[in-house]
C-alpha cells in the first residue's frame, strides 16, 4: 500500500528502475530472492509502471504497482492497492489501466473488484466494498437490513441499529471472529459471539480475495427472521 511519500509515475523511467532495484535488494537482505520466479514479478512490475508512464497514465503509485504484483504481499493489501490505481478510487471495466493491467498479466485484478465500488472499510481478514446485488454493502443492505430478495429463515438486523452501527458491527464480527472453515468456491466463513446490540451471535463470509460478501445476525433477542 502506498505511503505518504510514495513516488508516483510523473518522473522518469529512471525513478521507475531506482524503486525496483531498492525492492529486489530489499528482499535479497530478507532472504527472499532465492528463485527467479521473485527476480521475474519484479520484473514484471517494472515493466507495467513504464508501460504505464508512456501510456500517460502518470498519477500511479509506485508502492502500489509494487503490492499489486508481489506475491507475498496479502489480499487485503491487492484489494486496497487496487482501487488506488483508479483515479476514483473504483476499479473500472475499461480503460487504459485496465488494458494495462491485462497485457500484463493481471487480468484478474479487474475481475476481482471491478463494479464493486469504492472501500467503505477494511481489516487485515477482508474489504467491505460499496458492493453489488451479489457481495458487499449493498448486498448486505438490501437483504438483511431492508429484506429484499430475503428468503424464509434470514435473518435482519435490530431496527434500532445506523448503518455506520453494523458496518462497525461487520467489521468488529471480522477481526474477532472463529474461523469455521472453507467453501468449494473459496468463501471463508467467521462467526463471532457478539452478545451486544440484542444480537448474540454474528456471521462473515468473505471470498477467496478476502472481500466480505455477506455478514449477518445469526441470532439474538432483537434479530428477527423471515417467515
Amino acid at each position: 500500500m502506498a505511503t505518504k511519500d510514495a513516488k508516483v509515475l510523473n518522473s522518469s523511467n529512471k525513478v521507475i528502475d531506482d524503486y525496483f532495484n531498492k525492492v529486489l535488494q530489499e528482499d535479497k537482505n530478507n532472504g527472499k530472492l532465492k528463485t527467479s520466479g521473485v527476480l521475474q514479478w519484479v520484473k514484471d512490475a517494472s515493466k507495467f509502471a513504464k508501460d504505464a508512464l508512456k501510456a500517460g497514465v502518470d498519477f500511479l503509485v509506485l508502492d502500489d504497482i509494487n503490492t499489486i504484483f508481489n506475491p507475498n504481499a496479502s489480499k487485503t493489501d491487492k484489494a486496497l492497492a487496487a482501487v488506488m490505481l483508479f483515479p476514483a478510487g473504483k476499479v473500472l471495466k475499461t480503460g487504459k489501466v485496465v488494458d494495462l493491467l491485462k497485457a500484463s498479466g493481471k487480468k484478474e485484478v479487474v475481475s476481482a473488484y471491478a463494479g464493486l465500488g469504492k472501500i467503505l472499510k477494511h481489516n487485515s481478514r477482508g474489504v467491505l466494498f460499496e458492493g453489488s446485488g451479489k457481495k458487499g454493502w449493498k448486498h448486505i443492505k438490501n437483504g438483511h437490513i431492508k429484506g429484499i430478495g430475503a428468503k424464509k429463515g434470514d435473518t435482519f438486523y435490530p431496527k434500532h441499529l445506523k448503518e455506520s452501527e453494523i458496518k462497525n458491527i461487520i467489521m468488529t464480527s471480522l477481526k474477532k471472529g472463529k474461523y469455521k472453515g472453507k467453501s468449494k468456491n473459496g468463501n471463508k466463513s467467521y462467526q463471532y459471539k457478539i452478545n451486544k446490540y440484542g444480537i448474540k451471535n454474528m456471521k462473515v463470509i468473505v471470498d477467496k480475495n478476502n472481500i466480505i460478501v455477506t455478514a449477518y445476525p445469526m441470532d439474538g433477542k432483537s434479530v428477527k427472521k423471515k417467515k
